[in-house]
C-alpha cells in the first residue's frame, strides 16, 4: 500500500470513548505527512542523481576502456622502441646478408648469360673464319686455274717476280681481314 502525503493529511479516524486526542493525532499526521513528502522528494532527487551517476559510470567505463587500450598500445610501442640494439643490429645484418645473396645470385646469372653469349659469338667467329677460308681457297683455286695455262719460265737470280707468279697464303689473308 502506497501512502502519499495527501492520504495521510486527509485520513479520518473514528472517535471512541477512550481514544486519542484528535488534535494530537492531526498534528502528528501533519508531521508524518511532511516527512513522507520530504522522503518522496528526496527519493525522486536520488533517483535522478542515480540515473546521472549511472551515465557518468558508463562514460567512465568507456574512458577506462579507451585508457586501457591506449596504455596497451603505448606498451607495445615501448616494447618496439626498447628492443635491444643487438636485436636491431642482428636484423640489419640478416637483411644485408639476404640482399647480398640476392645480388650475388643475380651476378652469377648475368655471368652465365655473358659466358653463353661469348661461347655463341666464338662459335659464330669460327664459322665465319671457316667460310672466309673456304671463299679465299675457292678464289685462289679459280685464280690459279686461270694462271696455269700460261707457260712457265725459269727465273734468273736477278729477275723480279712477275705478275704471273702468284704465291697465296690463305691464313695470312684471313688474318688481315679479321
Amino acid at each position: 500500500m502506497n501512502l502519499s502525503p495527501i492520504d495521510i493529511k486527509t485520513k479520518e479516524f473514528s472517535s471512541s470513548f477512550r481514544g486519542y486526542d484528535p488534535y494530537e493525532v492531526r498534528e502528528y499526521l501533519q508531521k508524518v505527512s511532511s516527512e513522507v513528502d520530504e522522503l518522496l522528494t528526496m527519493n525522486e532527487n536520488l533517483q535522478v542523481e542515480a540515473g546521472e551517476l549511472r551515465l557518468n559510470i558508463a562514460e567512465f567505463k568507456s574512458l577506462e576502456k579507451d585508457l586501457k587500450h591506449t596504455l596497451a598500445k603505448a606498451d607495445e610501442n615501448e616494447n618496439i622502441q626498447v628492443k635491444s640494439p643487438q636485436q636491431n643490429s642482428n636484423e640489419l645484418i640478416k637483411n644485408a646478408e639476404l640482399k647480398a645473396a640476392q645480388i650475388i645470385d643475380r651476378a652469377k646469372e648475368s655471368a652465365n648469360e655473358i659466358r653463353n653469349a661469348v661461347l655463341t659469338l666464338s662459335e659464330q667467329k669460327d664459322l665465319i673464319i671457316a667460310k672466309l677460308k673456304t671463299m679465299v681457297e675457292t678464289q685462289t683455286t679459280l685464280f690459279e686455274s686461270k694462271i696455269d695455262p700460261l707457260p712457265q719460265r725459269k727465273k734468273t737470280s736477278g729477275e723480279k717476280k712477275s705478275s704471273d707468279d702468284v704465291d697465296v697464303d690463305v691464313d695470312d689473308i684471313v688474318n688481315k681481314i679479321l
